[in-house]
């Protein structure tokens, strides 16, 4: 599927339609929300993550095993109807069946791409037009789980987001204002990165990240490239694994070593600050003093 030529408007009324498909899919069984069992602030380094224990995760389908014969269907092709947001030129917004925030939704390809890639431009600009639409008492944070280490569980290409309170502060706002800028290139086709301003390192965490400060689509696209390029020798020892979190004000990407640290997985809500299990074995190993900080510093490249 090629990226379509002019990228789609997205529905004013996005956030009213979320709020009408979501209350008439519970309403009607179409969509399974529980609320977190339990939550449990915990400090890391000069940061805080939230542990959160979510028994609904358990029954949520995952990626087909390479090593079965076992393949699922694909939930996104054809959408199911009853989550169906909107359906756009290359792309549909549907409900997350499985949530444990209300309003959790997708971005997805209208068409299979696979999640394993690289994100186009277009999609990029469509992630933004997303977060740029949304109003109200809530942000918006959307993130995207790219290859085998970065805790995906379907193939098909897909970002996520979830509201969030206004009021609450995520990790990455204290990135500081430092835009991305496209890599210059020479005569001979080599890109500079050395003239360009570097990312944002977060230094309260146990992963390396790359942040940048965005402000419009071409922007976010530009970082996106940008923060690609920083993390390439990371990624490319890693099979391309990624997490890769935005809102409207900024991107931040982790490379990916590892998809699950004591049979836990972790996507990338980790990028708000938002450490997600299933069953109350995983809470407890988590919950130990230093644990957390711990399985943090394996799913990626732990700080110096």
């Amino acid at each position: 599927m090629s990226a379509p030529t002019i990228i789609p408007t997205i529905p004013a009324n996005l956030p009213r339609q979320i709020s009408i498909t979501y209350a008439t899919a519970l309403s009607r069984g179409a969509l399974v929300f529980t609320q977190t069992a339990s939550v449990t602030p915990i400090p890391v380094g000069s940061s805080t993550f939230n542990l959160r224990y979510c028994p609904s995760l358990a029954n949520k389908p995952t990626a087909p095993n390479p090593d079965t014969l076992t393949v699922l269907p694909n939930p996104f092709l054809p959408p199911f109807a009853p989550l169906l947001v909107a359906s756009l030129p290359g792309y549909n917004i549907v409900l997350n069946r499985f949530p444990v925030v209300a309003h959790h939704f997708l971005l997805c390809t209208s068409e299979f791409e696979p999640q394993s890639t690289p994100l186009r431009d277009a999609d990029v600009k469509m992630v933004y037009r997303v977060l740029e639409s949304w109003a109200g008492d809530k942000k918006l944070f959307g993130f995207f789980n790219c290859g085998e280490r970065s805790g995906a569980s379907q193939p098909h290409r897909h970002v996520q987001f979830f509201p969030v309170a206004n009021s609450k502060e995520m990790l990455y706002d204290q990135c500081p204002e430092a835009p991305a800028a496209p890599a210059m290139e020479d005569r001979r086709g080599s890109r500079d990165m050395s003239v360009q301003p570097a990312p944002w390192v977060h230094p309260g965490v146990p992963f390396k990240s790359y942040c940048f400060r965005i402000k419009s689509e071409d922007e976010a696209v530009h970082a996106y490239k940008r923060l690609m390029e920083t993390a390439a020798e990371i990624l490319d020892r890693n099979e391309g694994s990624y997490n890769l979190g935005v809102t409207k004000e900024w991107m931040v990407l982790l490379p990916r070593t590892q998809a699950e640290v004591d049979w836990v997985g972790i996507n990338g809500t980790v990028l708000a600050g938002e450490v997600m299990v299933k069953r109350e074995e995983e809470w407890d190993v988590f919950t130990d003093e230093g644990a957390l900080e711990k399985a943090l510093k394996q799913i990626g490249v732990p700080q110096e």
